[in-house]
Order: structure tokens, then C-alpha cells, then sequence
């Protein structure tokens, strides 16, 4: 990201800590000024000074900024949380959220909730029944489908994201990133399903216990995070040992289908009880165009039908939309991912900026080629 370091005594896993405090030491070593609590009004692109103009609102302070160049940075796949339409919702009596809106759950415990029904059973499902566990409430999850489970150890291994632990940051940034994603992606598959099939009982346990398991054997970390943007599991933490000790319960292969006076229906016509529900179910779309209008404003609708896809996979094997100028938008950057590609990537946009700042920046590659061309 810039050459101000993470702590030395930072892991292999950042915090939420880690991060938050590396981006306000970021900003303050490069006095960016960063509005809080800030939101965009509406936004306009004119054509011939090529400047946006963009009405901000910061509580009830409305202020106007003119810009060359606009970086959307608000992330991939994270459009508006995902509750699926159930009916009854007006019978339910206890605490009803998604965990966009979860804190913890001892805040859940003061008020009174003893049990929680977790729907979901990816990364953001476990991390939530291991803290309602861990503050002594009666956890149980629902898995609506079989889940892509992968060790943390098989991410840290030195034919991949482990390299680092190897080699300089930048030199495994190159290694990592630099390569088309069509060919590294297939090369980190096999690695990790070289791993799993080298342990075929290392998830037999969760297996038993009720869990349905996904090894790298059958399916693909990258495709998850590409094509889904998550739907997997990240085997770190004391999740799989508390559903495979049954210290928390699993329902497997059922989805709620409505809702009761004290908990959920489910597809097999059982019923379960609890004083809360936290939705564990992901976001709308990974297309960042779909909620532009919230995140832009007005004259958002503008920019939408000029906009590339955002995330999954374009015709040439690489991440569609992210990091490079959008064929029809001028001067409008998308930046989402990891934070290897935060570092990285965020690179390759800087420089890209700069040349258009200079104006050494090349024409955009806009249309094919005819015959006659």
C-alpha cells in the first residue's frame, strides 16, 4: 500500500485492529484528510473540463468537491446485506439481524438472549458462533448447503500465500499478483487439492457430526472468493472442534422457511427455537454497479450504464472491472480485494493516475480493431 510497514510483531492473520491502525497511520504520515461519517449526494461528470463534481453531506453540512479523478474504494461484493424473504417475520419475538449489524455477544447476553440460531455457515458464520459460544449462550447453526472448508495452514504453505514468509513483500507480491490470474489461479488450486488429498480424513470428525464438508479436492478457493466472493471457510479458530464435539449444534441441508412465534421453520418441517437470529447470509451481488446509486447518488444512473462488471471473471481470465479505466467512464477507478492485493494494486492505480496527471498516461484501449483498421 506505501512503504510504511505493518508492526513487526503483526502475524500472518491482521486484526481488525492491525488494519484500522495501519490506515490511520497511513493517513497521518501523508496528511490525507479523511470525512467520517460522510456520504455522496449526487455525483456529475462533465465532459468537456473532465472534472467531477460531487455534493457531499457530512451530518447536516453539505459541501461541494471538484476532482479529476474519482476512486471508488468501497469494496466487492458487499452491496447491501442478503436476508432471504421469508414470511411470518411479524410472529418472531426475539432479536432478528444480519451480522453486518452483529457487535457480540455479550451485548446480545445483556439483553437478555440465552440462545442463538446462526443462519449460514461460511467465514462470518463461524466467527459468530464461536462468540456466542465462548460467552455461554446455546448456539446452533443452520448450513443451507455443503461448505468449501479450507486449513489455514494449506493458505500459509509455501506454494502459496506462505511464500512471503520466504521472500521480500515486493517479490512475493510479483509472484502472487503480477501473473494472470488464469493461470495462477488453476496453479493454487492444484497445490491445495494436493494438500487435502494428502489428509482425506482430516475433516471426518465435522463429517460425523452433521457438517457438510467441501475439501480442496472438490472444490476451489479462488473460485469462491472470484466468482461468489465468499461462501467458504477459512479453518481457523475453534469452530470446526465445536461442531465436531457437538458443543454446537448443526442443522444441515435445510433452509429456513419461515418464521415462528420463537425461532424458524425449516425445508424439512422442523422447527427450532431461539431468542435470537443472526443472518449469516452475505450480500446481494457482487456487482458493484447494482448499488451505485447508494453509494454515488444522484446522476449515479449515469455512470451505472457506462460501467464495466465488476468481480467474477472476464473472457481474458482476469477480475473484470477492478484496478484498470472502464472502457466507457473516464477517469473513474475501482479498487476492491485483499489486502496482498491492496498493496499491490494500489500500485498500479497510483501510477496509472499519475500518468493521466501528467498527461503521458496512453489513450484507453476502447474498441476492437476493423478490417479496414
Amino acid at each position: 500500500m506505501t512503504p510504511l510497514e505493518y508492526p513487526q510483531d503483526a502475524g500472518n492473520s491482521l486484526t481488525r485492529d492491525d488494519l484500522a491502525n495501519q490506515v490511520k497511520r497511513v493517513a497521518d504520515e501523508f496528511d490525507i484528510r479523511v470525512l467520517h461519517s460522510t456520504t455522496v449526494k449526487a455525483t456529475a461528470f462533465d465532459e468537456e473540463s473532465k472534472l467531477w463534481d460531487l455534493q457531499l453531506l457530512s451530518g447536516e453540512d453539505e459541501r461541494a468537491v471538484s476532482c479529476k479523478h474519482v476512486v471508488l474504494a468501497t469494496g466487492a461484493g458487499l452491496q447491501g446485506p442478503y436476508v432471504p424473504d421469508i414470511p411470518g417475520i411479524e410472529l418472531y419475538g426475539g432479536v432478528n439481524m444480519h451480522s453486518v449489524s452483529y457487535k457480540s455477544a455479550k451485548k446480545l447476553a445483556g439483553q437478555g438472549v440465552k440462545s442463538v440460531l446462526v443462519i449460514g455457515a461460511a467465514n462470518t458464520a463461524f466467527d459468530v458462533i464461536e462468540d456466542c459460544h465462548d460467552a455461554g449462550l446455546t448456539t446452533t447453526m443452520v448450513q443451507r448447503s455443503p461448505t468449501y472448508v479450507i486449513p489455514f495452514d494449506y493458505i500459509l504453505h509455501p506454494e502459496g500465500l506462505g511464500i512471503f514468509d520466504y521472500v521480500p513483500a515486493e517479490i512475493g507480491d510479483a509472484i502472487t499478483q503480477a501473473g494472470p490470474l488464469a493461470v495462477g489461479g488453476p496453479i493454487l488450486g492444484a497445490v491445495h487439492a494436493k494438500l487435502a488429498a494428502a489428509e482425506p480424513n482430516r475433516y471426518a470428525e465435522l463429517t460425523k457430526a452433521g457438517f457438510q464438508v467441501l475439501d480442496s479436492t472438490q472444490a476451489d478457493l479462488l473460485d469462491h472468493l472470484v466468482d461468489r466472493c465468499g461462501g467458504h471457510f477459512v479453518d481457523i479458530g475453534s469452530g470446526v472442534e465445536l461442531l465436531a464435539t457437538k458443543k454446537v449444534d448443526v442443522k444441515a441441508g435445510v433452509y429456513p422457511v419461515s418464521y415462528t412465534t420463537n425461532g424458524v421453520k425449516l425445508s424439512d418441517g422442523s422447527t427450532v427455537d431461539a431468542d435470537a437470529i443472526i443472518w449469516c447470509t452475505g450480500f446481494k451481488d457482487v456487482d458493484i454497479r447494482q448499488d451505485i446509486s447508494e453509494m454515488l447518488g444522484d446522476g449515479a444512473e449515469a455512470i451505472r450504464s457506462k460501467m464495466d462488471a465488476t468481480w467474477g471473471v472476464d473472457s481474458e481470465g482476469e477480475i473484470r472491472g477492478l484496478w484498470k479505466r472502464h472502457e466507457k467512464v473516464d477517469n473513474f477507478w475501482i479498487f476492491a480485494g485483499g489486502t496482498a492485493q491492496h498493496r499491490y494494486y494500489s500500485k498500479v492505480v497510483a501510477l496509472q493516475l499519475k500518468g493521466a496527471l501528467e498527461g503521458v498516461l496512453y489513450e484507453a484501449y476502447r474498441d476492437l480493431p476493423t478490417g479496414a483498421q
